[in-house]
């Protein structure tokens, strides 16, 4: 159940990640009654109130909004605040809670990239 990946993030954006959590067999891994969280730090050993980013997941739809849970799709958001960061590479992982336990699921590198453009309006 567990992967890794580099993910890409433009700072101070409003943006968001589609991601597809499988069992391992690849089938989909049902999050009706899950908590997904994602947790972004400086380092692994830096302790959760100290992450740049932490994200929280209870309701479960796809890029275009539609019900996912039951598919394993998870959509989380980041706002401008989430994304006002220094840009650079941290660590991330994703975990599901679920019956009280917690699953890891996805870890890897998270980079904030600085963008060219920086005007909201």
């Amino acid at each position: 159940m567990s992967s890794s990946g580099n993910i890409e993030v433009y700072t101070l954006s409003d943006s968001g990640i589609e991601t597809v959590i499988t069992n391992n067999d690849n089938t989909p891994f049902d999050l009706t009654g899950c908590i997904l969280i994602m947790t972004v730090k400086r380092r692994l050993s830096d302790p959760d109130s100290e992450a740049l980013v932490q994200k929280r997941v209870t309701v479960f739809v796809d890029v275009d909004g539609n019900p996912s849970a039951t598919l394993g799709i998870a959509m989380i958001d980041f706002d401008h605040d989430d994304t006002d960061q220094c840009p650079g590479k941290y660590v991330y992982d994703v975990k599901i809670i679920k019956d009280g336990k917690s699953i890891p699921t996805q870890n890897g590198v998270f980079e904030f990239i600085e963008s060219a453009t920086n005007a909201i309006s």
